[in-house]
């Protein structure tokens, strides 16, 4: 048995690509063939959290348990944190996250007597878009100055609403998908517009039970369980036979 100070982490990439998780597959089914008592699994290339993300996390976790192994997270930043908490998955990993860190997470709430400008973009359903988008996203929210967990939240909403869009929308080619993110006094709304396959993200759905899922290693609805837990409301329609239309509002507090 290799002791385990003596096994490096394994890195978990940012953009999860086929290949990429195959690589990382295969590296963690070497590791485990070792029988360490602990694998470090370094999430320090992580960006923006995507439920990708969260299945590899506990898939890796329950090929561990099979070894007797545990999964330790490092460099686990807040919103890796945040999305694990609101799936109530969290407390399944050992992780090194920084009580500085969380102590970064709250702010004062925006002061939004006034009206606010009101972000507008169109983009591309491509996947490459979507990073270029959340940019102008992310200022648009720093502008507002409301507290950083409040910010992780809006933007692991946007990430995964954008990336099933470009991903699964089959929306055509030259169509723009419309975001409108328009804040007012006690809340923020995201409405997205695209003219892809209907899809209803808010039509019955059995309720997402972690222990469960993990179990039975389901690999589906991860991401909306993600967008309905931040989210204070969301509501879709379709709009003249031939938009879907998604609308998010997320309370200040």
């Amino acid at each position: 048995m290799v002791e385990t100070k003596q096994i490096q982490a394994i890195r978990i990439p940012d953009q999860l690509t086929a290949d990429s998780q195959a690589a990382f597959e295969q590296e963690l089914k070497s590791l485990l063939a070792l029988q360490p008592a602990t694998i470090c699994l370094d999430c320090s290339e992580i960006e923006h959290v995507t439920s990708n993300h969260i299945k590899v996390l506990w898939e890796s976790r329950a090929a561990a348990q099979e070894t007797g192994a545990t999964i330790r997270l490092t460099s686990a930043g807040v919103a890796l944190k945040r999305v694990l908490e609101v799936l109530d998955l969290y407390c399944l990993f050992e992780s090194d996250i920084s009580t500085d860190e969380l102590d970064l997470a709250t702010g004062v709430m925006p002061d939004l007597k006034q009206p606010s400008t009101v972000l507008h973009v169109e983009f591309e359903a491509e996947a490459g878009r979507i990073n270029t988008v959340l940019a102008r996203f992310r200022d648009f929210l720093r502008e507002l100055n409301i507290p950083r967990m409040c910010t992780v939240e809006l933007e692991t909403i946007f990430y995964e609403v954008a990336t099933n869009i470009c991903l699964h929308g089959r929306v055509n080619k030259g169509n723009l998908v419309s975001l409108m993110v328009i804040p007012k006094s006690d809340r923020i709304t995201l409405r997205f517009v695209d003219s892809g396959q209907p899809f209803d993200p808010t039509s019955p759905r059995p309720p997402f039970r972690p222990d469960a899922a993990i179990h039975n290693r389901q690999n589906r609805g991860l991401g909306l369980t993600i967008i309905t837990r931040m989210a204070n409301r969301v509501h879709y329609n379709r709009q003249d036979g031939q938009f879907n239309v998604l609308t998010i509002e997320k309370n200040w507090s």
